[in-house]
């Protein structure tokens, strides 16, 4: 349940809600264990700024499917070159341990993470002043690593309710 009031947010039957997700601590530590830094290394944000690298792969950057650019990094693209499996970032920095990038570099090959959006449960007419998600916890196993769902274990795990703020957006269905 997401408390809007104040927001200025407010929804109707067939919209979305989006969130803005984080990825989950363990897997970011995972990835600076494997670039070998500790997070304090300043980066580019997707918005020109800059940030920490622990911050960028934490709130700023999918580390989920590579992109071309971060495959191409490390020698291997969708035509050949890294032969295994790789089915997300770290994968990549798994299967080459031999290449090396600057943080700063790793940053900006990687893809912005983008807002998950959930359909609305609710009904404003019975909740005008919050919104309700039903959400599945994604968990499974590939490449013999564990791998969760970017946003559904955020909210099931890690998102504490009346503690953590998360931003959210609604996404109107205006053919619904």
């Amino acid at each position: 349940e997401f408390d809007l009031t104040g927001s200025g947010l407010s929804y109707e039957s067939g919209d979305a809600l989006g969130v803005f997700a984080h990825n989950c601590p363990q897997l970011v530590a995972a990835v600076l264990a494997a670039l070998g830094c500790d997070g304090e290394a300043a980066v580019p944000a997707p918005d020109g700024s800059i940030t920490s690298l622990r911050r960028a792969l934490t709130e700023l950057c999918d580390l989920g499917k590579p992109s071309s650019d971060l495959l191409a990094h490390f020698g291997g693209d969708a035509g050949g070159g890294v032969v295994v499996a790789l089915h997300h970032v770290i994968d990549v920095l798994h299967a080459r341990v031999d290449v090396k990038l600057a943080p700063a570099d790793f940053v900006r090959a990687l893809r912005k993470l983008q807002p998950r959006l959930y359909s609305i449960s609710s009904s404003p007419k019975a909740h005008p002043n919050q919104v309700h998600l039903t959400v599945g916890a994604v968990r499974y196993e590939t490449a013999g690593r564990a791998r969760k769902g970017v946003c559904s274990t955020f909210l099931a795990d890690r998102a504490v309710p009346g503690e953590t703020r998360i931003g959210v957006f609604v996404h109107s269905n205006k053919a619904f």
